[in-house]
């Protein structure tokens, strides 16, 4: 490393010595606080070494040609636009004559990992203005091999590089034969798909293989299709694909890659779709759907080729990587060699959402469940790889990557599976079978588990279909998990014990335009599900963990019965109807097609207004769209699903007060009927019942500080006034 390249100040910089602080203080568990995730944080060392007396002294060392000085300087330029105009302007550099440091910042080893090297000035009071933040990172061949937890690694630019290979089956491996909680996914003996993929060796063709309920272990591949693929299993193609026929070379390049990973972990089968279910057979289809938890759940490790966007795109696909912003010695003592690492910017914490969420893989409906039920998933990423298991969750870079959402911790899906959750089933037993009262706590457990899967929906829903009627079987293999663990009726996308609640969702328009596929909805859906609206992203308030615990329930409509019909032979895949009959109070509306006139002579004008205006919002007037069905003498209705309140803090005064709401679900009615046999005095005579369709869910809630003309007070009064019947209404 040339010397000369760098200030005075810079070559007296021990970058060695700091870390070394930062590894004993690591050793002797030194903690400074718990961040609000509750990780333990450990203290930096942020002033552990003056470099210059003030920024401008900096900004000279910059001009002199200090390389250390340009990487700090080129970065404060960013968090200090300002200084631009310092560059060519004779301007005052009083405001920050401040020392400029070189030290380690704060860390949390579960989030961060390791430390960023930081140049800050220390300004009155305690205050610390950040100049620069770098990562500090090894070759993975040359070292230093020391403080290695502290240190980041070299992101290659070619993923099937031996560095990146060695990188991969050390993770595999190490949680193969060390990890203590994913041993439990290990242990029991799992039959092999209906079909694999014998991946073969250098000198052997892959081949389709017919497991018969051999028991072996096998990779699952997640990919995209990309559009219509001709690479499938098929009558036309069964015997070249069952015979070994085809080389390696003619598979599309992701299947290509995906089998050279699958050789490069030892494992000899590999699952793929495309060519491991029948495509030209829906029946072969629809049973292998049905199947999707025990091939991604029983998989040993699933594949995920994350930033690719089709077949023939592959998985080894070439990075753009940065030079790093500057390489400092790392100073060993007695060793006259001196070591070198890198500095690469850095903005800060490595989240999966962040790094992964716009990856192609993952704006796909299908690859939700996959990446779900996977107790291990190698994702191979735009920027680098990534891993995670129940133990691990980490990058290429050496960096933890952690869930943006608890549904996405593995851990926690895998105990859904393993249904191992003792707390949750003591207040479900409590529950749903006695009426005596319970600790909040307790009924905050047995709703947090129901909101977990509208948590998922929501993430789902904001995804991708090519095919609409893929909507309840892409997410099939991950609501059998669920049922497993909650033992309650799914019903086209909700439970049956949580359905009230279930169905005060909205769906809001997704602002990219989506595929063809997607415009068109499932119309033998039921039209109180979610699914039944193709398009817009699944929102359940009352369902979300934050907020459920603020909202008290005053009053809810109960569930008479629900039923649906399957199409085929999965209860969690398609279905051919539906209907809800539920005992709620009932209050007919004027049409809310017609234009408002001005004149209040009819019953309920607050209410005929409030649903009129609803309606021609954006996300409400789409699933209006989709769902309205016109017919003559058609009529129109609410329900009051619940009664709530909503507690708020006033931030001035600190006064906690609970502002009244409702839930309302506006129904139109259909032309169907429903025989139904009612009591008569001389036994049973026949009748028809009316259905109704959902076409909005409105909520009302009081704000904080309303006035006298809010029009959701004006609205609750006028209810309270007319006091709604009770009425038990079926809708399809």
């Amino acid at each position: 490393m040339d010397k000369s390249s760098f200030c005075r100040e810079c070559r007296n910089f021990d970058i060695r010595a700091v870390y070394e602080l930062a590894y004993k203080r690591s050793q002797n568990s030194r903690l400074l606080k718990s961040t609000e995730g509750g990780f333990p944080i450990y203290e930096g060392f942020p002033t552990f070494f003056k470099q210059h007396t003030s920024l401008q002294a900096l900004f000279h060392a910059v001009q002199e040609g200090c390389l250390l000085c340009t990487a700090i300087w080129q970065q404060s330029l960013k968090q200090i636009p300002q200084l631009i105009t310092f560059q060519t302007k004779n301007h005052v550099w009083d405001e920050y004559d401040e020392p400029v440091h070189l030290g380690l910042s704060d860390w949390t080893p579960e989030a961060d990992g390791m430390p960023y090297l930081i140049a800050v000035q220390h300004l009155p009071r305690g205050a610390m203005r950040n100049l620069a933040s770098f990562e500090v990172y090894v070759d993975s061949e040359d070292g230093p091999f020391e403080f290695g937890q502290l240190l980041a690694r070299a992101v290659q630019s070619d993923p099937a590089s031996e560095p990146s290979i060695k990188i991969m089956q050390s993770w595999h491996y190490d949680c193969l034969e060390n990890h203590t909680e994913c041993a439990r996914t290990l242990t029991q003996k799992r039959p092999l798909p209906t079909r694999v993929v014998d991946v073969g060796d250098t000198t052997a063709k892959p081949r389709l293989f017919a497991t018969d309920g051999m028991v072996d272990k096998w990779a699952a591949l997640s990919y995209c299709w990309g559009g219509k693929s001709s690479f499938v299993l098929n009558k036309d193609t069964s015997t070249g694909l069952f015979g070994g026929h085809i080389p390696l070379a003619e598979y599309p390049q992701t299947l290509q890659d995906a089998i050279i990973i699958t050789r490069l972990l030892k494992i000899r089968y590999l699952w793929i779709d495309a060519i491991c279910i029948m495509q030209d057979s829906h029946d072969d289809w629809s049973a292998e759907a049905a199947r999707m938890k025990d091939v991604y759940g029983g998989a040993l490790i699933t594949i995920a080729a994350t930033c690719s966007r089709s077949t023939d795109d592959g998985i080894f696909k070439p990075r753009k990587t940065s030079e790093p912003a500057c390489s400092l010695e790392w100073r060993i003592p007695d060793v006259l060699e001196p070591h070198t690492v890198f500095l690469r910017s850095s903005s800060g914490g490595h989240l999966w959402d962040t790094a992964m969420k716009s990856e192609p893989l993952n704006t796909r409906g299908w690859t939700l469940q996959e990446s779900l039920l996977a107790p291990r998933t190698l994702s191979y990423g735009t920027q680098q790889m990534f891993w995670e298991c129940l133990c691990l969750k980490t990058s290429e870079s050496g960096r933890p990557v952690l869930p943006g959402e608890r549904h996405r911790d593995k851990a926690f899906v895998q105990s859904i599976i393993s249904n191992k959750f003792d707390v949750w089933k003591k207040s479900k037993l409590i529950l749903t079978r006695t009426a005596l009262t319970v600790p909040r706590a307790w009924e905050d457990q047995y709703f947090a588990m129901y909101s977990r899967w509208y948590a998922i929906v929501r993430d789902f829903t904001g995804r991708n279909l090519t095919v609409q009627t893929d909507v309840l079987p892409a997410l099939s293999g991950i609501a059998a998990a669920f049922q497993n663990l909650l033992q309650d009726d799914y019903c086209a996308g909700l439970w049956r014990h949580d359905i009230v609640r279930g169905l005060c969702w909205t769906r809001d328009v997704f602002p990219k335009m989506l595929s063809n596929g997607q415009e068109q909805k499932d119309a033998n859906l039921p039209s109180w599900s979610w699914a039944s609206v193709a398009r817009g992203r699944f929102h359940n308030l009352l369902g979300e963990d934050s907020q459920w615990p603020f909202i008290g329930l005053e009053e809810s409509a109960v569930v008479v019965d629900v039923r649906t019909k399957s199409r085929f032979a999965d209860i969690f895949g398609q279905v051919s109807g539906g209907y809800l009959t539920i005992r709620a109070p009932f209050c007919l509306i004027e049409d809310p097609r017609l234009r408002e006139t001005g004149e209040h002579a009819t019953a309920n004008p607050v209410l005929n207004s409030k649903v009129r205006k609803y309606l021609s919002i954006r996300g409400p007037k789409e699933e209006f769209k989709q769902q309205h069905q016109a017919h003559n003498e058609q009529r129109f209705a609410v329900i009051r699903l619940m009664r709530t309140s909503r507690s708020s803090v006033s931030e001035i005064t600190g006064i906690e007060t609970y502002r009244p709401g409702a839930e309302i679900l506006i129904l139109e009615s259909t032309e169907a009927e429903k025989s139904i046999f009612r009591r008569a005095k001389h036994g049973e005579e026949k009748a028809r019942k009316e259905l109704w369709r959902r076409i909005a869910f409105m909520p009302i809630s009081v704000p904080f500080e309303p006035d006298d003309e809010d029009s959701n007070v004006l609205f609750l009064d006028e209810m309270n006034k007319a006091k709604w019947k009770w009425t038990d209404v079926t809708i399809i």
